[in-house]
């Protein structure tokens, strides 16, 4: 089995078109059958004003299948609590997800300097 329940995962949206505005899930799988995820968490979207990205304020639960080409599917640690998780800057230019505890994962959708 791929997934468990209590999984936590990360799902990033696949931008198809420039003027596509990145879209984020961080969430725990309830089930996994068939290559399908049942999984509660909280939506983020890049804020069209300024930039940021920000967490829309209620918990959902999405039904989602591994199988999607539109998609890019994380599982996080163990440790990491969906509801601690934020999405902020970081340096130079980059994208972080974070528990401030100790997990950070880079969710940049580009290279980043100096590479």
């Amino acid at each position: 089995m791929i997934l468990k329940r209590g999984d936590i995962i990360f799902i990033a949206r696949r931008r198809l078109f420039v003027e596509d505005r990145p879209r984020f899930f961080i969430g725990e799988v309830d089930q996994f059958h068939d290559g399908v995820i049942r999984t509660t968490g909280y939506v983020w979207v890049k804020e069209h004003l300024t930039g940021s990205i920000i967490m829309l304020n209620d918990k959902r639960t999405k039904i989602v299948s591994v199988q999607s080409s539109s998609l890019q599917i994380y599982v996080l640690p163990s440790h990491v609590v969906v509801d601690e998780v934020i999405i902020k800057p970081g340096h130079h230019q980059t994208t972080i997800l974070t528990d401030d505890k100790g997990f950070t994962m880079d969710i940049s959708d580009r290279v980043p300097p100096g590479m």
